[in-house]
């Protein structure tokens, strides 16, 4: 075996959370990135707040008021097929979040949630692969990490069943996160007989984690949060337990030859004969039922070339008509990325050429306008792009005069106006704006605190000690000297999780 490949395999051995002693875990769930994993600027900051938090005896905060209150949470919507599916992603209350985390990673409560993740995994042909990672790599990012294990894991993987397997079944759970039965936590945790019996037991941890994402959802017990990676880990627990459901199922129907992986709410099932995978299907269904949950009809299907379905169709597409991709004009390659996004919108497979072309255009040249018109145009159609096109049209204004850009500015905002749910877009255009000195009317909470308003994006009325509550609202979630020194344009690095070029594997 070659070094080179050596390297890249041992470099593919991540590590999960479960690794963590409790102490460990805590830190890992107070990092900044770990607490909200949404696209945000480099100058937006929770560390200070945080370790306010982690530092404080904050035992005596009674949360069962915030139920009170809709926006303990603050919301931004993303949007998931660049059309209408939008879908709320939180960054959660810190005081609330800092308590629960404290609440799973006390040193019994981890090692008792460690337990019984491994009674989840314990059948080795149901397999998960999105156990939250650590970041082994200085310099890359933790999503990164986590789309690492992903590749490895879950697509290379299987890719690798053909060999064993001539039929998959490609499903995934429609809106996990908003359907799932808060209640089910406490199913997961303890078994269904013992929750239910002990169901008004607060003191019970599946209980009391229950308590708090309610206390943070205007008490509502339907769905949890997303933006945060300890949501995803709370997901597990309930997905990890649906998991063990299933082996039970399937030992009790002696259905023995099959391979399941799941990535969070998506699994894929690997069978010689087909009948076998209708009926795991069959079992699949009835088991998320009883959690509030339901497979995706409209993503449901079976396939026997198991290496073309486990590559994602926008990625196959795109690798068959980018072929002279690296020798066209960067307005060409804007139209390819642009008609490519036509036919996938929102997909992922366009952030890469997306941060190629930002990596090294240097200018717009004599074609501002065109260029501008088409980045913009990817943009508006494709949200997941907005950070890297942002960053796209800050170096196509390089060249622009401060009033052209004031006018262009104003055009872009002007443009997405007539959209739904634009705060994301707004905070990266913020991002290029504000060091120029033009401010534009910007309407959402964050923007506001960007431009100096002495604000915090959290409803904290519920909190019933005034001293502390006035702490805690004097916390920053800006870093003021980061933003004193912000350049116009974007380099890839704060963007692009990806920052090496040896990573184009993925």
């Amino acid at each position: 075996m070659s070094s080179c490949i050596k390297q890249g395999m041992e470099d593919l051995t991540i590590k999960n959370v479960l690794s963590l002693s409790h102490n460990d875990a805590r830190d890992f769930f107070l990092q900044s990135d770990i607490f909200c994993n949404i696209d945000l600027p480099k100058y937006f900051s929770f560390t200070s707040i945080l370790t306010f938090l982690k530092n404080r005896n904050i035992d005596s905060i009674k949360t069962r008021n915030a139920r009170n209150y809709f926006d303990v949470n603050y919301t931004l919507f993303c949007n998931k097929d660049g059309k209408y599916a939008w879908r709320p992603t939180q960054i959660l209350n810190p005081v609330i979040y800092v308590k629960l985390v404290n609440l799973i990673t006390e040193e019994n409560n981890w090692n008792f949630l460690k337990k019984r993740f491994k009674k989840f995994q314990q059948n080795a042909q149901i397999q998960c692969t999105s156990i939250p990672v650590l970041q082994e790599s200085k310099g890359r990012k933790g999503k990164a990490q986590q789309i690492l294990s992903w590749w490895s894991s879950f697509e290379q993987k299987s890719v690798q069943l053909s060999l064993e397997y001539r039929h998959v079944f490609l499903t995934d759970i429609t809106d996990c996160y908003g359907a799932m039965y808060t209640h089910s936590i406490a199913w997961a945790v303890h078994g269904k007989d013992i929750a239910k019996a002990q169901k008004g037991n607060h003191d019970l941890l599946g209980n009391a984690i229950d308590d708090f994402i309610e206390d943070m959802r205007f008490g509502q017990t339907n769905g949890i949060s997303q933006g945060s990676v300890l949501m995803d880990f709370v997901a597990e627990i309930v997905l990890g337990y649906v998991d063990r459901l299933l082996s039970h199922q399937l030992k009790k129907e002696k259905i023995q030859e099959y391979k399941i992986l799941r990535y969070r709410d998506d699994f894929r099932i690997f069978v010689n004969d087909q009948s076998v995978g209708e009926k795991i299907l069959k079992k699949l269904t009835e088991i998320l039922c009883d959690f509030g949950m339901r497979l995706n009809s409209s993503k449901t299907k079976s396939s026997s070339d198991i290496i073309s379905a486990s590559i994602k169709e926008d990625k196959r597409a795109w690798l068959s008509q980018s072929v002279n991709f690296e020798s066209l004009s960067f307005q060409k390659k804007l139209l390819l990325i642009h008609e490519h996004s036509i036919k996938f919108p929102n997909a992922g497979s366009l952030l890469k050429p997306l941060n190629g072309v930002l990596e090294e255009i240097s200018g717009s040249g004599n074609d501002a306008d065109v260029m501008l018109s088409i980045i913009v145009d990817i943009a508006y159609r494709n949200p997941r792009t907005y950070p890297v096109c942002v960053a796209i049209m800050a170096k196509l204004l390089l060249d622009c005069d401060a009033l052209k850009k004031q006018k262009y500015g104003e055009a872009i905002l002007n443009k997405f106006s007539d959209l739904p749910n634009t705060e994301h877009l707004n905070i990266w255009l913020q991002r290029i704006l504000y060091p120029l000195g033009i401010n534009l009317q910007y309407s959402q909470k964050l923007t506001k605190i960007v431009q100096g308003e002495n604000l915090l994006p959290w409803n904290f009325e519920w909190i019933s000690d005034n001293g502390l509550k006035t702490k805690i609202m004097q916390e920053k979630i800006i870093d003021t000297t980061e933003l004193a020194t912000i350049q116009s344009t974007i380099p890839r690095e704060e963007i692009d999780i990806f920052v090496a070029k040896s990573e184009d594997y993925i």
